[in-house]
């Protein structure tokens, strides 16, 4: 667990972990805790609504069906998969099925199953169901003054892709290089940060209305996949992953697009 407060110059932050914890005083506070974050809701309170709509259900699974191991299936389907993709895929001996939904992920998440059971042949049982749901809202805040936020806490999933990670681990290396150069220039880190994370706010304000568009309907969903375009599409990101070998971190292309 962590709290903070403002005092002169800086932050004093109480660390708790069990039984134990701790109190140290920083300048800078940077904070990666995650879409429930403490730091958020201290800063944001209105950014958390009082119950999670909805979330992500995994259920790992033993068995064997017509599925490739070594695969990831990503399903566009509404009926299975109303915000983004339903997933499978192996991870070590278990099958992970999964959807995600704002309202009934219970209901999705079973009809799902039912369908990778019928159109996969999968044979299994499931051994255990996990599920993943935040009262964060979507939108991307990266903090005040001297506090900057990363990866989930700041709100950088991006659901059109389904990932988070790259943006999350780009976020941490912007927030590192903003307090050098607020160090530097006397100016508050979070002026710094802002101006380097404007790429990616505005890459997810648009992969946003994309994902608006193509979970419309399955009509959209279907006309998204047409050969010709995933085709363009599949040229784009070879094109983008050959240009990410030579490229500096702060200017890869995030995949997929």
């Amino acid at each position: 667990m962590i709290d903070y407060e403002t005092v002169k110059e800086g932050y004093q932050i109480q660390l708790q972990a069990g039984t134990e914890s701790r109190e140290v005083f920083t300048r800078y506070l940077i904070a990666a805790d995650g879409m429930s974050s403490r730091v958020r809701k201290k800063l944001q309170p209105a950014d958390f609504l009082h119950k999670a709509p909805g979330g992500a259900m995994n259920y790992y699974c033993t068995g064997e069906g017509d599925l490739d191991p070594n695969g990831l299936y990503m399903v566009n389907i509404k009926a299975y998969a109303p915000i983004m993709f339903a997933w499978i895929y192996k991870k070590d001996d278990l099958w992970v099925i999964g959807t995600g939904a704002e309202h009934d992920l219970k209901d999705y998440a079973d009809r799902f199953y039912d369908y990778v059971c019928m159109k996969y042949h999968f044979k299994g049982v499931i051994v255990r169901k996990e599920g993943f749901a935040s009262p964060l809202k979507w939108g991307v805040y990266l903090g005040e003054g001297n506090i900057l936020l990363c990866g989930d806490a700041a709100g950088l999933l991006d659901s059109y892709r389904g990932v988070a990670m790259d943006n999350a681990a780009l976020s941490a290396r912007f927030a590192v290089q903003a307090i050098l150069d607020a160090e530097k220039s006397g100016k508050s880190a979070i002026s710094h940060y802002t101006m380097k994370m404007q790429p990616m706010k505005r890459q997810m304000e648009a992969n946003e209305e994309k994902r608006r568009i193509k979970f419309a309907s399955d009509e959209n969903l279907s006309a998204s996949m047409a050969p010709a375009l995933m085709l363009k599409d599949g040229l784009k990101m070879m094109a983008a992953n050959a240009a990410n070998k030579f490229l500096p971190p702060e200017k890869v292309f995030t995949l997929p697009f």
